[in-house]
């Protein structure tokens, strides 16, 4: 239920924080299901390609490079195809959307890892390796935010244009049927 005070040309504060809070609402959740997803999408695939990376990937900054590529499969699959219909169906700003989106799920991430192995930090490398990957899988989600950002203002120009020629066409319309009629070769009925 939204409230809009009839005496005011715009609607209430309240009205606002509301609205607001649904936006924010919506923005953490779509951020959690995204890195719930994509954690199940992440296991899948590193079970998949375990044995071939195995191989491939010894210890030291080879295997944080491949753990940390696996920690962000949920960013760079899942959040950036989100991004892009938030950019096309929400709006706003990019960084309004991704930056809260990317810490909730990073957030749950922390506290699943905190309670499964305690602190998922164990080096500096390790702290690297989080904050490069990270801003690295947020490049996609920015650019897919600003993509679909554009595709809603081509609809919006297309919907303009398409009303403005309605538009034409009923005032045509009004215009044809507004005409006085021309007079009757009949006499009025008493």
């Amino acid at each position: 239920m939204t409230t809009t005070d009839p005496v005011s040309k715009g609607p209430s504060a309240y009205a606002r924080a509301e609205n607001a809070s649904r936006r924010v609402l919506l923005i953490i959740c779509l951020g959690v299901l995204a890195w719930g997803v994509g954690s199940v999408l992440s296991v899948n695939l590193r079970e998949l390609l375990e044995a071939p990376l195995d191989e491939l990937v010894d210890t030291g900054f080879k295997a944080i490079i491949e753990h940390w590529t696996f920690q962000r499969v949920w960013l760079v699959l899942l959040l950036a195809p989100i991004s892009w219909l938030a950019g096309r169906f929400i709006g706003g700003s990019s960084v309004l959307f991704v930056v809260p989106a990317t810490i909730s799920g990073e957030a749950l991430s922390f506290a699943v890892e905190f309670l499964k192995e305690g602190s998922p930090f164990h080096s500096w490398e390790d702290v690297a390796g989080w904050a490069v990957s990270l801003v690295i899988a947020l490049v996609p989600c920015f650019a897919a935010f600003l993509s679909g950002a554009k595709a809603f203002d081509r609809a919006q120009a297309q919907s303009l244009v398409d009303a403005a020629a309605r538009k034409a066409e009923y005032d045509a319309f009004v215009a044809k049927t507004t005409e006085p009629a021309p007079p009757s070769s009949e006499p009025p009925k008493p």
